[in-house]
């Protein structure tokens, strides 16, 4: 309806996100450019600062909606205006220093005018002329005013140059009153303490006029990008030579700032002075070559290494003799069934040591395995306690409904809430710790896990080594498994029942590399007895359509129900990707309806009532987690403090759990997940597109892990020369990082000591 300039005064807060700024008041216009219908009106944008009574000048655009009618969207940071007379200028100070009381405010306004903040901007010291007043306390009063007043010009700052705001918040917690004066002489100072990324940095950079090749910007363009290659390929540490030959392509492609070429001479300078400034550290690599970690990543590998040694040659007090176990698994062959020599191996290897890995593919016993191993340790000690751990909530509620056991996610059995800046640990001090689908545990985690290992506790690591490595860096498993100084049964015999399972058997082909998928690799040949079925189609629209209609047939032909087919991609965008899938599936299985409320993601994408979701953070205050799927109950609005909200009920395994409008952003539509997202579940039944635009992210663990996630029934629709490409590729599968070299190392060295 048009864009106006108006001063308005704030005459309540009706809603205010601390995190983001963004604010909604109720307001008295003052003037504006624009006729304006009411003398009060909504005024919704971003605020640094407000107290009701504050005046502000602003330009806007005047919208309608149902709630609010007629309102002003702020269109940039409104500029606050300073109070003009003695009453103004008294409620201005007492709102913004805590414990000033009124009387107190008016006598430092009676003695330094109307020009007092402008004063106190300057020095503490004029207000040491009010009766009574210490230094501390003058100190403190400038402060807070100056802080106001300071942060706003650091808004003003970050706003002009299109930055979220969020960004000034995360500068002055961290500089305070110095944040803009810091930012304008050296904006990539922000980036060691994490305070702004390096993007943010660099876009101030551009602003100031910085040269591509300054100093200061390679040296945090040479972390950003160390930790690019940890973010995106899992890497704990990268070559110098990547670093030297990929460095000046990364900052044209992420910076904001080109450069035509980086001398070689500076950036070896510049990794010389990161080491002087213990930012990095640099270790030599099997083949001599120089490995640079970031200094905490290589402090959390070297003490990891440090903690299994601990624990490997710990003299524990032993849990039980040998002849007790050869007591427990005869009476287990005649009351179960008889065990595979593997799976007798595992009991054996799992209570008589300290720590030990048991690993396995599909239909190998795991998890059986694993349930006889807890059933002897509960014969031979009845009191003894077990710790059973996942990583995510639903691969926790597997292994309890298979042990018959509480367990719990890793998180919450060391008691860590993510994000929370908490370093302390829980320490477990259990007889035995056993941790399943151990694959997806990354190094920082695992540094906590192997860190709250009790005195007398021992603990058994599960999981398939085949499966995608953990989503954070590293590939700790791998890396225990391939040292080969903890005890490990690797189960390979497929038992019999399995063995009739094309899922399973295909599944292991993928692992051996059998690249051509035909009658002659894979049995695809879609009799109804086979349960591995492929459908060749490359026309993306037509895949959609062979999912849906598959959907179809599972359910009217088959007998599955709906909630127990899952579709998994490899990749989130793209036309089958997750999000793709799950608009195309809501809008076929549950499409828009007078009787169903929605909620509105953006201007393509919504909840609606009845849809499948999924949560994708720990969230402890709900006790929802990453991974559990649940279903939309209800959409309602209500009003909270003048302001409507959205609420939204979400179901969980009969638990319901009621998400507000900031907690939304932690859900997803679940008719499609990816496959990395999929680790840890399991589903009847799953369907999975393959076609050339999901290249990138193709790989043989991606295939496998999506594969394994079936027990019933595997469907994949797409292209042949694509899944067999897929089955021959391994890169992104192995990670660099010297954990299992220096785990080498270190238990060698410890037996030679030992020895001598």
């Amino acid at each position: 309806m048009g864009v106006t300039k108006i001063d308005f005064e704030i005459k309540k807060i009706c809603f205010r996100d601390e995190k983001t700024k963004y604010t909604i008041v109720n307001t008295k216009i003052k003037d504006s450019d624009t006729p304006i219908n009411k003398e009060e009106i909504i005024v919704k944008g971003f605020f640094p600062n407000l107290f009701p009574g504050d005046k502000f000048s602003a330009i806007g655009e005047i919208k309608i909606d149902n709630y609010s009618g007629e309102y002003i969207s702020l269109l940039k940071i409104p500029e606050l205006i300073l109070p003009e007379n003695k009453k103004s200028l008294i409620d201005f100070i007492s709102k913004r220093v805590r414990g000033l009381s009124k009387k107190k405010t008016t006598e430092i306004v009676d003695l330094l005018g109307l020009n007092v903040l402008s004063i106190i901007k300057e020095s503490h010291k004029p207000l040491l002329n009010v009766d009574k007043m210490t230094e501390k306390k003058a100190i403190s009063i400038r402060n807070q005013l100056i802080c106001h007043r300071s942060f706003e010009d650091l808004s003003l700052f970050i706003q002009s140059l299109s930055l979220p705001l969020k960004y000034a918040e995360s500068v002055y917690s961290v500089y305070k009153d110095d944040s803009l004066e810091i930012l304008k002489s050296n904006p990539y100072s922000a980036c060691y303490n994490n305070t702004i990324p390096f993007k943010i940095a660099d876009t101030i950079g551009a602003y100031l006029n910085y040269n591509g090749t300054d100093e200061k910007r390679l040296m945090v363009g040479i972390l950003d990008y160390l930790n690019y290659k940890k973010e995106s390929n899992g890497d704990l540490c990268t070559d110098k030579k990547d670093i030297i030959d990929n460095l000046k392509d990364y900052l044209n492609v992420y910076g904001k700032i080109t450069v035509d070429s980086i001398d070689e001479f500076k950036i070896e300078m510049i990794i010389k002075k990161l080491i002087d400034k213990k930012s990095i550290v640099v270790e030599k690599g099997s083949k001599n070559e120089d490995l640079i970690y970031l200094s905490y990543d290589n402090f959390i590998e070297d003490r990891i290494v440090e903690k299994l040694t601990n624990i490997i040659e710990s003299k524990k007090t032993p849990f039980c003799l040998k002849e007790q176990i050869d007591e427990y698994v005869e009476i287990y062959e005649k009351k179960y069934f008889k065990l595979a020599k593997e799976q007798r191996e595992a009991i054996y290897m799992c209570l008589l040591n300290n720590i030990s890995i048991l690993t396995g593919g599909p239909g190998t016993g795991k998890t059986n395995t694993t349930s006889a191993i807890v059933k002897c340790i509960k014969h031979i000690k009845p009191s003894a306690e077990i710790t059973l751990l996942a990583p995510t909530g639903r691969a926790s509620q597997r292994i309890s409904e298979l042990t018959m056991l509480n367990a719990s996610t890793i998180h919450r059995g060391l008691s860590i809430k993510p994000f929370s800046g908490n370093e302390e640990i829980e320490e477990l001090n259990s007889d035995y710790i056993i941790v399943d689908e151990s694959s997806m545990i990354d190094v920082y985690l695992f540094d906590k896990l192997i860190s709250s290992v009790g005195e007398d506790t021992r603990i058994l690591f599960v999981g398939d080594v085949n499966q995608l490595p953990s989503v954070g860096p590293g590939s700790i498993f791998k890396d225990l498994i391939d040292s080969n100084v903890i005890p490990i049964t690797i189960l390979t015999k497929i038992f019999r029942q399995a063995e009739k399972s094309t899922i399973v058997s295909n599944s292991h082909k993928i692992i051996k590399n059998l690249k051509t998928f035909d009658k002659n690799g894979f049995d695809i040949s879609n009799k109804k007895e086979n349960n591995f079925k492929f459908w060749e189609e490359t026309n993306i629209l037509k895949i959609k359509e062979k999912i849906a209609k598959s959907i179809d047939k599972l359910i009217n032909i088959y007998g599955y129900k709906f909630e127990e087919i899952m579709i998994l991609s490899p990749m989130r965008k793209n036309d089958l990707g997750t999000k793709e899938l799950n608009r195309f599936i809501q809008g076929i299985y549950n499409p828009q309806s007078t009787t169903k409320s929605e909620y509105e993601i953006d201007i393509l994408n919504c909840f609606r009532e009845g849809d499948r979701v999924i949560q994708n953070v720990n969230n402890y205050d709900l006790n929802v987690f990453n991974g559990d799927i649940g279903y939309i109950n209800k959409i309602y609005s209500i009003v909270e403090n003048g302001v409507e909200v959205s609420k939204m009920e979400v179901e969980f395994n009969s638990k319901v759990v009621v998400y507000d409008e900031k907690s939304f952003e932690e859900l997803e539509l679940a008719y499609a997940i990816t496959t990395h997202k999929s680790q840890g579940s399991e589903f009847k039944v799953v369907l999975s597109p393959i076609h050339p635009i999901h290249q990138r992210m193709l790989n043989r663990s991606i295939l496998y892990t999506g594969l394994t996630r079936a027990k019933e029934m595997f469907i994949m629709i797409g292209d042949i020369y694509t899944l067999n490409t897929a089955i021959e590729t391994v890169s992104g599968i192995n990670r660099k990082s010297l954990l299992k070299q220096k785990l080498i190392d270190k238990v060698s060295k410890n037996k030679e000591v030992k020895c001598s």
